[in-house]
């Protein structure tokens, strides 16, 4: 954002850059609750910081200020019982305590009447664990916020949670603006006006001095739901046929099928989860999801796959398996699933029964150090791979030193001193994954 409003000669110009920040959203289902980019202290990031904040306003209240709420401040009480809800402007985005923490939620003024908000329990450190449940989506909860990257400089916000105040019919009451407060200061661009700017639908004050550009500004936004189009998505049912994914099927239990995606979709899947055993982990809300990865195939249970949010569904359609398949269920699966065998385990592979204790004994760690636990592609991630597993058991590589050739060759990878091939990283994978487990099962 500082680099493109540096380009700018004109606030009016800077108004025009904001909006189509915020427009770029418009086919998204979330959008920037909150933004923060650079530091006015940090060379690195040139002298400058922007901040920004979503807010709702009435739409018969007319602009005659900026930042017409303190930043993060949740409702206010003024005593009065005369004043109307359509008299208040709300912060969207507000703090909550949360075990001595400050963590980001959505205003209880927007959140607590609306029968499709609710809060689940607690698991992330950045904001409040809320999601959206709405059965017209082609899921049932979607999370609300966001942390993007795990950090607090952009917290997404699902737009479907304000839809009640600004996405709504001419008839209902009250009717709201989504606007955007932000603050801009630079002190290595400096620009040329020194005067406030205002209209109808924007209020920008203009302190810019000699040594630093400093504006502090309110911007009406559009407010843009993305059409939700059905999915084009085929499924091979478990008798054998092959049709369209039925999006109403939540659990499999009438009408279970497979639906097959090209290895490549891991790429994308990826970007949002993690791979853990037989299960797809979210790392927005740790929720987890049932999935076979084969050679060259990634598979889903219909119903499972129905769990999924709509834009991680979406993005999967390209890497669909459009065509009958065979061969698309693993052993392990085909008895967890289809036997009952709760002993399903026997028939998994070494990296698989590690994946699987860690999962059962060390959940809560995975999803912080992001680790993925699926077989290796290169070197960087078989290190990877050892490197968190052995963290998160608090262990040294010499401690499961039981076959020499083995344990010298990891040793060699570690110090570039041998370029392996993709199989023998498997192998060695599935050597250190059972000397693991030899070691957790003497303990």
């Amino acid at each position: 954002m500082i680099d493109s409003l540096r380009q700018c000669k004109t606030i009016n110009e800077m108004i025009e850059v904001i909006r189509s920040f915020y427009k770029s959203y418009d086919n998204n289902n979330y959008i920037p609750g909150i933004y923060k980019e650079g530091s006015l202290l940090a060379s690195s990031d040139k002298f400058a910081d922007y901040y920004a904040k979503l807010i709702i306003r009435p739409i018969n209240h007319k602009l005659t200020n900026s930042w017409s709420k303190t930043n993060l401040e949740g409702i206010f009480v003024d005593g009065s019982s005369e004043i109307e809800e359509s008299a208040f402007i709300y912060n969207v985005i507000t703090y909550k305590r949360f075990y001595k923490n400050e963590i980001y939620t959505l205003n209880p003024a927007l959140s607590d009447s609306n029968i499709y908000i609710y809060e689940k329990i607690q698991d992330n450190k950045n904001v409040c664990n809320l999601v959206f449940f709405d059965s017209n989506f082609s899921t049932h909860e979607w999370p609300i916020l966001i942390a993007e990257n795990n950090d607090d400089n952009n917290i997404l916000l699902l737009k479907k949670s304000l839809s009640d105040y600004i996405y709504t019919n001419p008839h209902s009451y009250p009717q709201y603006k989504l606007s955007v407060e932000f603050e801009y200061r630079d002190k290595s661009y400096i620009i040329s006006e020194t005067q406030d700017v205002i209209s109808d639908n924007y209020y920008i004050y203009n302190t810019t001095a000699k040594d630093r550009t400093n504006l502090v500004g309110t911007i009406d936004l559009d407010f843009v739901l993305p059409n939700l189009n059905d999915l084009d998505i085929m499924v091979n049912s478990i008798d054998g046929s092959f049709r369209k994914i039925n999006e109403s099927n939540w659990n499999d239990d009438t009408d279970a099928g497979l639906i097959v995606f090209d290895k490549k979709c891991l790429t994308e899947l990826k970007k949002r989860y993690i791979f853990v055993e037989y299960h797809m982990i979210d790392l927005f809300n740790q929720e987890s999801s049932l999935v076979d990865i084969l050679r060259n195939k990634v598979v889903f249970w219909e119903g499972e796959f129905n769990h999924l949010p709509y834009d991680t569904k979406k993005s999967l359609e390209k890497y669909n398996v459009r065509k009958p398949s065979v061969d698309i269920i693993s052993k392990p699966m085909f008895e967890w699933q289809l036997k009952a065998n709760i002993n399903y385990d026997k028939y998994e592979y070494p990296y698989q029964k590690m994946s699987k204790y860690l999962y059962e004994n060390y959940f809560d760690i995975l999803p912080e150090l992001k680790c993925n636990l699926d077989l290796p592609n290169n070197k960087d991630e078989f290190l990877e791979r050892i490197s968190n597993v052995l963290k998160i058991l608090n262990m040294n590589l010499d401690d499961i030193k039981k076959d020499e050739l083995g344990y010298t060759t990891i040793q060699k990878i570690i110090n570039t001193k041998y370029l392996s091939t993709k199989k023998e990283l498997m192998e060695l994978y599935d050597y250190f994954s059972n000397s693991i487990m030899e070691v957790v099962s003497n303990d």
